[in-house]
């Protein structure tokens, strides 16, 4: 099953991002808008999104620009994944996880756990894929609300819509593709559209089902989407197989596979030449033996046992190193917490130290207020002494006085 992501492939927004990179110099709007062009030109022409990805991230590198290397990184691992080149799609996405994650870039974090589901996917882990999709979820939700932000959310409903269609869960696929269709802005429509004909053919609702497909390949060739317009091909020529409308299904097939080998995508030729080879099994041998034996190619070319193996040791070389990184982690968090206490230790006894030589200098402060109070009124006693001594002291003058005034008028 062939899962996609894509911000759009129109003719208008390639033209209009080529307008923006004559105006701009060598800045970071010059490294996303390459990144941009990287991803437009990847469901038309995987050649030219290799390059101006390559460009990108060179740019962004350059530049010192964090986002720009995430960015650039998830668009050449999604040009890898297309092309068959698994190991280097894998290689790419960690590099852009790992950027995103040092730096807190949640989106760019959340378009390297989505694109992580879609290489699970394709490798037939549907446990770990939707689980790596409900991540990118999470991560997305603390990111910051924008038009990309929405339009990752879209994708990773659709992305999960197809990974239950494709455990022939129709009901959860179904509920899925309705959600995406919901998001506002929402530029997934022709993938989603043809994706719900299927669920609904799984349903038994044929008719409903190749009306949607339908308009998925029509909306899907009027953006000029080459890529989910052969997927709607594909997915015809399935549903005619087996309501067997054989001219129908070897029209769609041929369609789909024209289109996936101009596009050299080695998923889709297999799976469209396999299709052939079914059709043709009863009708024409020789023809059956041609697709069987280009199904067969193809499929090497994507899970042969070099390829696999390669995979399988880079898997295995990330999961080591999330390992190792998880490990450090607890020990730096360890040594925090350890760190963390022992300051606040010490700033607990210097708190204790300064309140205590606080409370003694209140308590001499306090002694020698209490002693300077003493010493005023032990002054304020020997004034007040001082004043009836010398009051004492005037009125037996007086008395005195008054005594011998008579004795020396009697005297006289």
């Amino acid at each position: 099953m062939t899962t996609v992501f894509s911000f759009g492939q129109s003719r208008i927004t390639i033209d209009s991002l080529k307008k923006v990179l004559q105006d701009s110099g060598k800045d970071t709007l010059r490294s996303l808008v390459l990144r941009e062009l990287s991803v437009e030109y990847r469901n038309i022409d995987p050649d030219s999104a290799l390059t101006f990805g390559k460009q990108a991230l060179e740019l962004s590198i350059q530049l010192k620009f964090p986002r720009g290397q995430a960015r650039s990184y998830n668009a050449l691992a999604g040009v890898y994944r297309l092309i068959g080149d698994f190991p280097k799609c894998w290689e790419a996405t960690n590099q852009s996880l790992q950027i995103a994650t040092e730096h807190d870039l949640y989106l760019e974090q959340a378009l390297s756990w989505n694109l992580r589901g879609i290489i699970y996917g394709n490798m037939g882990d549907e446990a770990r894929a939707v689980e790596h999709y409900k991540k990118a979820l999470q991560v997305n939700s603390f990111g910051r609300s924008n038009f990309l932000k929405r339009q990752l959310d879209a994708a990773l409903s659709n992305n999960i819509g197809t990974h239950f269609l494709t455990i022939k869960n129709a009901d959860s696929a179904l509920f899925y593709f309705h959600k995406t269709l919901n998001f506002p802005g929402n530029n997934q429509n022709s993938l989603t559209l043809t994706n719900l004909g299927e669920a609904e053919v799984m349903k038994g609702q044929l008719e409903v089902g190749l009306s949607h497909m339908r308009e998925g390949l029509r909306l899907s060739q009027k953006r000029g989407d080459l890529l989910s317009t052969g997927l709607a091909h594909r997915r015809l020529a399935e549903t005619f197989i087996k309501i067997h409308e054989i001219d129908s299904a070897v029209l769609h097939s041929k369609k789909g596979l024209a289109i996936v080998q101009t596009l050299r995508i080695p998923l889709g030729i297999g799976l469209n030449a396999k299709n052939l080879a079914a059709i043709y099994d009863t009708l024409d041998v020789k023809q059956a033996y041609f697709y069987q034996k280009l199904a067969d190619s193809a499929n090497e070319q994507v899970q042969g046992q070099e390829q696999t193996n390669k995979m399988q040791r880079a898997i295995l070389d990330e999961m080591e190193r999330q390992n190792a990184l998880a490990i450090k982690k607890q020990e730096e968090e360890t040594q925090l917490k350890q760190l963390v206490f022992i300051g606040a230790v010490i700033v607990l006894l210097i708190v204790v130290f300064i309140l205590l030589r606080s409370n003694q200098k209140e308590k001499k402060a306090k002694l020698l207020v209490e002693a300077k109070n003493k010493e005023i009124q032990a002054a304020q006693s020997q004034l007040i002494q001082s004043e009836k001594m010398a009051s004492l002291g005037e009125l037996t003058a007086g008395i005195a006085h008054e005594i011998q005034n008579p004795l020396n008028f009697v005297n006289n």
